[in-house]
């Protein structure tokens, strides 16, 4: 028994997580049993003619487990007492009840938030030389100048730069305003978990490279062309991460992690390795140190950018050489 929970019983509470999100394996137990295996399950679910849910369970120390169909647009976790397990029938009824009316709460919130998103960015007009793009040495790509498979679309909005968010299973469902002092902000009520900005095509790519922010990955593509997407925060990525894998399970993912420094440690490495774990093949790549940067701070791939020779400090950090990839 491990975490209070033997792994069999972890499994069927991660199933009973999934049901109670509205994803129905159309074989429960032969996901059960993948799932003891520990590796990322994808199936179909109930009315589905493809696999197109996924799953993965971790029975080490705490059990824990994540979950999604890019059809459904369903994406959850679970972990060991979550109030799911060892509960009678009439507290998993009113359990259930009671998710299923914050479930349509919060799809009513990210509804509305999707149109106002929609208005914002059908108002909003070419980024120009925005302090913020200015700054991350990224205005030329937001402007359409250069190779046209390098160049991000991004849009203006007063002060504010706006940054598309999607999720793989939507076109548009939140915005990050970016205000020239790099201040960031959600749309507030907006779908966060699971959405990304993205450059790039994903169908057919043979690598995608995911990592935290906006700049981040700007730099990634217009560096090396290849496709590219920002979960905006540490703690999105693995969602992001299985996602992606789910709906372009033939690519290679590589993980551009952020080096952090302070209390917790180098959080964005730890998050980069984690998220790397739950899908095969995944890389880790790590931004190499600008020449000149204060000893002790943190940095990323938009700082090594910024550095002389910086996109050519990316492309052989991801294992590149010569030209960036679709040049």
């Amino acid at each position: 028994m491990i975490g209070g929970l033997t792994p069999h019983a972890a499994a069927s509470a991660l199933l009973e997580a999934m049901r109670a999100e509205g994803m129905r394996p159309r074989d429960p137990g032969a996901v059960a049993a993948d799932l003891l295996r520990g590796k990322l399950v994808r199936f179909p679910c109930e009315g589905d003619n493809g696999p197109n849910g996924w799953a993965v369970l971790h029975c080490d120390g705490r059990p824990a487990g994540a979950f999604g169909s890019w059809k459904l647009g369903v994406q959850g976790r679970w972990c060991a007492g979550s109030g799911i397990a060892g509960t009678n029938r009439r507290d998993l009824a009113a359990i259930a009840a009671r998710q299923a009316q914050e479930r349509q709460d919060r799809e009513t919130r990210h509804y509305e938030t999707e149109r106002q998103a929609c208005r914002l960015w059908q108002a909003s007009s070419p980024a120009g030389n925005h302090r913020y793009l200015v700054t991350k040495r990224l205005a030329e790509a937001a402007a359409g100048q250069g190779n046209p498979r390098r160049q991000i679309v991004v849009r203006r909005s007063g002060d504010d730069l706006l940054v598309a968010m999607r999720t793989v299973a939507t076109s548009l469902c939140n915005l990050q305003r970016i205000g020239p002092d790099g201040r960031k902000r959600f749309l507030s009520g907006g779908r966060l978990h699971g959405a990304f900005w993205s450059a790039g095509r994903f169908a057919g790519a043979p690598i995608i490279a995911v990592g935290e922010g906006f700049a981040t990955m700007a730099a990634v593509h217009v560096a090396t062309g290849l496709p590219v997407a920002a979960a905006m925060t540490a703690g999105n990525l693995d969602v992001v991460v299985l996602a992606l894998h789910g709906r372009c399970p033939e690519a290679q993912l590589i993980l551009c992690a952020d080096m952090d420094t302070g209390p917790q440690g180098n959080l964005g490495l730890e998050k980069a390795n984690a998220a790397a774990a739950a899908v095969p093949n995944a890389l880790v790549a790590r931004p190499p140190l600008p020449a000149v940067w204060p000893e002790g701070k943190g940095h990323d791939f938009a700082d090594t950018f910024k550095a002389p020779g910086g996109g050519d400090l990316i492309r052989r950090a991801l294992g590149m050489k010569g030209n960036p990839h679709g040049s």
